[in-house]
């Protein structure tokens, strides 16, 4: 039977089949109900690792603008006065300029292009910690509903081992039974205290922790989804191919062949054109002029110092692409890996759903010998206990499985790590 059910966390889009069905009892509506999108909308946007990488993101786009401007026209003024002993009433040189620089060795270009290239990085950078979140929350996700889903099956355990309990003690006091059963009861109920405690406690962290890392208040809840449909695993690397990683290795090798432009621009002459008016007034000097040329730098000689540079950004290149190749590769074998432990997996659930049935029918044979008296009460419950435990390790695979599915396909498109 499925059902929808509200409870005071957020959750992250997952969409399919309900494969858990829970009642409602105890699940009352209370306080702001948010969609699902405005709510994970809201989770992001105030995330500071993502604010920081907006941040980031605006400040290359002011250093890009920067570097696009630097051989944009300035206008300058320099002036001098002073007093002085033997002339009158002093001296003044004064003048003003426009200087527009023509040719610069191509090196605000490159400038230009690394703050570019660094946006779109980070823009990569962006998406994959989007991914990164939501897989986080999706983990969380599905942990708290396998741990409700064992909750609620330990809360019966303990209900039927709690009568079975009371009913051994009542028995021990008419002395129909010995207290070896007694202790044998006593012990059912105890280990099945343990697990409704575990679960429910492993639960209800699950809820601190996302509400912890989404920042929700107290008063929010949403409408949880169904989880998502299981599908058997497949060995396919090739709809991991849009991973950041690839675009990511490309952007950081074009960067340190800009770099290598703008130590190269060093070997080549800057030239400007000016568009001078100066003022010059001393004792042996008046003059008024209007000057227009041209003006330029070169460094023609430093002893091969601008030639080691550019052989080190060569080798940062270098260094940069095999950095590249060794992450994607490790990149690669863990999808691999990974792909391999989802068919594994897939096969655990087969067989772990196997031994639920097997666990189900021996209850189902122990309670039909219990109304023909072939059976006693604690043979009944050790196989109702024995299909409680096999159901939960379903449970647990299915959960597993779940997990390991959902940080696949965040990694189709998001982040590597």
């Amino acid at each position: 039977m499925r059902q929808v059910f509200t409870v005071p966390l957020i959750i992250i889009l997952l969409l399919g089949n309900a494969t858990f069905a829970f009642p409602e009892e105890g699940l009352q509506s209370h306080g702001i109900l948010i969609s699902l999108d405005d709510a994970l909308k809201s989770a992001l946007k105030e995330h500071d690792g993502i604010q920081l990488l907006h941040v980031r993101r605006e400040k290359e786009a002011a250093l890009e603008k920067y570097a696009k401007k630097a051989n944009w026209p300035k206008l300058r003024s320099n002036v001098y006065g002073a007093a002085v002993t033997q002339t009158e009433p002093g001296v003044l040189f004064w003048t003003n300029e426009i200087a527009i620089t023509v040719f610069d060795g191509w090196k605000a270009r490159s400038e230009s292009r690394i703050h570019a290239l660094k946006q779109n990085e980070i823009e990569l950078q962006v998406k994959s910690e989007n991914q990164k979140i939501q897989f986080e929350v999706r983990q969380i996700y599905i942990q708290i509903l396998a741990e409700r889903e064992m909750t609620l099956l330990a809360q019966d355990w303990l209900k039927e081992s709690r009568k079975i309990f009371r009913s051994f003690k009542e028995l021990y006091e008419k002395e129909l039974i010995t207290k070896r059963e007694v202790y044998h009861a006593e012990a059912l109920y105890k280990a099945a205290q343990y697990e409704l405690i575990n679960h429910k406690e492993a639960m209800d962290y699950g809820v601190t922790l996302m509400r912890d890392i989404l920042k929700l208040s107290e008063n929010i809840q949403l409408q949880l989804e169904p989880l998502m449909e299981i599908t058997r695993a497949k060995r396919d690397f090739s709809q991991f191919e849009k991973n950041p990683i690839y675009e990511a290795a490309k952007i950081r090798l074009q960067e340190k062949e800009e770099e290598q432009k703008i130590a190269r621009s060093g070997l080549f002459p800057q030239i400007s054109v000016l568009n001078r008016y100066r003022i010059a007034k001393d004792s042996f000097l008046d003059q008024n002029r209007y000057e227009f040329g041209l003006e330029g730098k070169w460094n023609i000689w430093d002893f091969g110092q601008t030639n080691e540079l550019v052989k080190a950004k060569k080798f940062e290149a270098l260094e940069v692409k095999l950095q590249s190749r060794i992450e994607i590769k490790e990149f690669e074998e863990r999808i691999k890996k990974m792909q391999g432990q989802a068919v594994v997996e897939w096969k655990k659930i087969q067989s772990e759903k196997s031994v639920f049935k097997e666990k189900k029918e021996a209850y189902e044979n122990e309670k039909t010998k219990l109304i023909v008296n072939e059976a006693g009460r604690v043979q009944v419950f050790e196989a109702y206990q024995d299909y409680l435990k096999a159901r939960i390790h379903y449970i647990q695979s299915l959960s597993d499985f779940r997990i390991l599915q959902a940080q696949l396909d965040s990694m189709k498109e998001g982040f590597a790590v």
